[in-house]
C-alpha cells in the first residue's frame, strides 16, 4: 500500500464517518440547532451579494 492508497482510504473513512455522524445527529434531533445557526450565518453572505 503506497501513500496514494493510504490517503484515499483515509479520505473515504473520514467521509463515511461524517455521513454517519450527520445521520446520527439528524435522527436524535441534535442537528436542528446547528443547522439554524449555520443558516443564520450564511444569510447575510448570500443576501448581500446581489
Amino acid at each position: 500500500m503506497d501513500t496514494h492508497d493510504r490517503n484515499l482510504f483515509l479520505m473515504m473513512f473520514m467521509a463515511a464517518a461524517l455521513v454517519s455522524l450527520n445521520f446520527f445527529a439528524v435522527i436524535t434531533g441534535v442537528a436542528d440547532g446547528f443547522y439554524n445557526q449555520f443558516t443564520e450565518f450564511l444569510k447575510p453572505i448570500f443576501l448581500n451579494r446581489y
